[in-house]
């Protein structure tokens, strides 16, 4: 009788210890999915963000190709005096005739409306690669906003009146992903005259900053940036 007791108990032992054993087992697999699932979590995250960064890049870029663009213009594209590569070209609008919400456009309005970075507007000729395998090129495009007198620059009697003209500057960047989008806005003063020298597209390396030519007190270069999207 205690024999079979003793086997009884022993039997109920490893039953409990074998349950006991697949419960923890059990809690092991679930912890070891739960780990897998954060770091699958944080690496989508990480992908995202970085996404996120070129696309960030990418603006900056086409806002950098703007500046050069606007920088190497002997006359004002808008002016109704100008009188060699004139306005209105395809990056440059006049004052309040863009879209509310640019940044809410679809890419087939930005590419219809605005310009790759590294290229001549006019003649469509790359001046710069900026393409990046499995990136959509940086658009960019210019809106004037008022142009006022410049008695900084002003020269002999005769001459025609210098003005500095104020632009918003907006640049898509995209990265790998359809999602990965970002418009920024730049505000930059740009100033006209006769004597003022023109950059070559894009400046050399080497070469003067542009506004470096003027007087502090005169505006020049970027004033404002923000990004809308």
């Amino acid at each position: 009788m205690r024999a079979n007791r003793h086997i009884a108990n022993l039997t109920h032992s490893r039953g409990i210890a074998l349950i006991a054993g697949l419960l923890l087992m059990a809690s092991m697999v679930l912890l070891a999915l739960a780990v897998a699932n954060g770091m699958l979590l944080e690496q989508r995250m990480s992908g995202n963000f970085a996404d996120g960064q070129l696309a960030l890049q990418r603006a900056q870029v086409g806002d950098q190709w703007a500046g050069y663009w606007l920088s190497s213009r002997a006359e004002n594209p808008l002016a109704s005096g100008c009188e060699s590569a004139c306005g209105p070209t395809p990056p440059v609008f006049a004052p309040g005739t863009l879209p509310n919400n640019p940044e809410h456009e679809s890419a087939a309005w930005w590419q219809i409306n605005a310009v790759a970075a590294g290229l001549e507007p006019q003649s469509g000729e790359t001046r710069f690669d900026y393409s990046l395998s499995g990136v959509p090129q940086p658009l960019w495009l210019i809106e004037e906003l008022h142009l006022e007198p410049m008695e900084a620059l002003a020269g002999e009697s005769g001459e025609p009146q210098p003005e500095i003209g104020y632009y918003r500057v907006l640049s898509r960047g995209q990265g790998r992903l359809p999602g990965s989008v970002v418009v920024s806005e730049t505000i930059v003063a740009r100033p006209w005259a006769p004597d003022i020298t023109a950059t070559a597209l894009p400046p050399a390396p080497d070469s003067e900053w542009f506004c470096a030519q003027f007087e502090e007190e005169v505006p020049c270069g970027r004033l404002a940036w923000r990004r809308r999207r």
